[in-house]
């Protein structure tokens, strides 16, 4: 069975946006041996900070200070922030030697005005979501699991229909819900897809702890390629993940990562700089 753990994230561009107008969206797909793997992986870790491994951890730890003020664990928070570039880099490390695959969909919205990005957001997640899709539906044709399960996270306010709607319209009918592109991987339930994608809260699953990671990391050399960041931290560690990118190493943009639009200022940047990720 191969299981994908995918999860999101978002930034402003370097064009003016008055909210932020890239949308970064996926993570791992990864069969059951390797699931068990990542599961040590990340259990060892926490266990240096902790005697319960069950604490969430993410890219950005000062998103889960509520969290841990709520459960009495600041002491614990407090620690992990602190030491949070040597477990981030601990963790990829080991994930190196496991066996899974990158699919990650980057999106630049066609706007800067914050009324627009709001209004066509659930559009944004649809497609990023659908475009990402794709690229697992092709995946899994050639690895031919008996089995494919989607695994996202909860999204914000329980708004999942970009998800499910898509998912539908992808695993009966091979074609985007608009209706717009046909999936070239054509329908899910040919390939052994489950018939719906399941839900559930990143701080209680170590697997969307693991893609939040690749994922930050991943925001973070978009930021870098767009010179919003001279901190290469989040490069530097997608550097040593070259190898599990889909489509490595010579067709990582395409299938390992996707960039839209596939033209222009963002698409150029951005290819940049995965081109240097094998150097």
């Amino acid at each position: 069975m191969i299981h994908w753990y995918a999860d999101n994230s978002e930034l402003c561009g370097i064009w003016r946006a008055e909210i932020p107008d890239i949308l970064v969206f996926g993570g791992i797909a990864v069969d059951d041996n390797g699931r068990k793997e990542l599961q040590r992986v990340i259990k060892e870790i926490k266990l240096n900070y902790n005697s319960d491994s069950n604490i969430p951890i993410k890219w950005n730890l000062r998103d889960l200070e509520r969290y841990y003020i709520d459960h009495n664990l600041i002491k614990i928070y407090s620690k992990l922030l602190q030491d949070s570039k040597t477990w981030r880099s601990e963790i990829i490390r080991k994930l190196a030697s496991i066996d899974f695959k990158i699919i990650i969909s980057l999106l630049l919205c066609h706007g800067t005005n914050r009324d627009f990005l709001k209004k066509t957001r659930r559009e944004v997640i649809r497609f990023s979501f659908s475009d990402a899709l794709m690229r697992l539906g092709y995946y899994v044709k050639g690895v031919i699991p008996t089995e494919i399960e989607v695994i996202l996270d909860w999204p914000a306010g329980n708004k999942k229909d970009p998800f499910t709607i898509e998912y539908n319209s992808a695993y009966y009918y091979g074609e985007t819900a608009d209706h717009h592109i046909a999936y070239y991987c054509k329908s899910l339930n040919n390939l052994g897809f489950c018939d719906s994608p399941y839900f559930t809260s990143m701080n209680e699953c170590s697997l969307l702890q693991i893609s939040d990671l690749i994922v930050g990391a991943t925001r973070e050399m978009v930021e870098l390629s767009l010179n919003k960041r001279d901190d290469s931290f989040g490069f530097s560690l997608l550097k040593k993940l070259k190898d599990k990118f889909y489509g490595a190493p010579n067709n990582i943009i395409g299938r390992g990562i996707s960039i839209s639009p596939t033209k222009g200022e963002f698409f150029d940047k951005v290819s940049n700089i995965i081109s240097k990720l094998k150097d």
